[in-house]
């Protein structure tokens, strides 16, 4: 496979699994957990998630009752709006 074809799955990839956790957040039971399962594996090769995906997240693992997948994208969404903080505090001082 070309190193182009390579990107373009990667590229995918990080469209995919935002979309697969909003799913996992809207759907119900089994179905919310095997979609939960797949977008937490798919997000392990992103450098990162935009706030507003790890809120969703986090609501999410909470809805599947999945206690250390939820504490974990807590932690990644309060670390992020920190982050977020302290940028937009500088960028006003």
């Amino acid at each position: 496979m070309t190193r182009g074809a390579w990107r373009e799955i990667v590229t995918e990839l990080d469209r995919a699994a935002p979309e697969l956790f909003l799913l996992a957040g809207a759907a119900d039971g089994e179905l919310a957990k095997v979609v939960f399962t797949e977008a937490d594996r798919q997000a392990l090769h992103l450098p990162g998630l935009p706030l507003v995906v790890l809120q969703a997240v986090a609501e999410a693992a909470d809805k599947i009752v999945d206690q250390t997948r939820a504490e974990h994208y807590h932690k990644l969404r309060d670390t992020e709006r920190r982050r977020i903080d302290v940028e937009m505090g500088r960028a006003c001082s």
